[in-house]
């Protein structure tokens, strides 16, 4: 299953080497998450929708943001409360990393 990940530009050198790693970082805190894990849109309107709206409005981040498209099987995947937002909750290895680019 395609998926969209937004990250801070600083995290994309160790991302491309080490993959996606669950974490509880500063975004994820700012909306009240308490568990790590990797946060990530079904699809690029959820994710364009967000970056327009509430999440734009929670990065502040100087570096840029860029969407890290992954290609993940299905079973790593849990459904979150809200229809926008699917959790993955083990690692991602490099390989399942299809696309990197900026959004802003």
């Amino acid at each position: 299953m395609l998926l969209y990940h937004v990250t801070s530009h600083r995290n994309i050198k160790s991302i491309k080497i080490h993959g996606l790693i669950p974490q509880l970082g500063p975004n994820a805190k700012s909306c009240g998450e308490t568990k790590p894990a990797i946060w990530c849109f079904p699809n690029k309107q959820s994710m364009d929708d967000a970056l327009g709206g509430w999440f734009e409005n929670l990065c502040d981040d100087k570096n840029g943001m860029d969407c890290i498209i992954i290609n993940i099987p299905n079973k790593y995947i849990s459904k979150s409360t809200v229809n926008y937002e699917r959790i993955i909750k083990q690692p991602i290895k490099p390989k399942y990393i299809k696309k990197i680019f900026n959004v802003w």
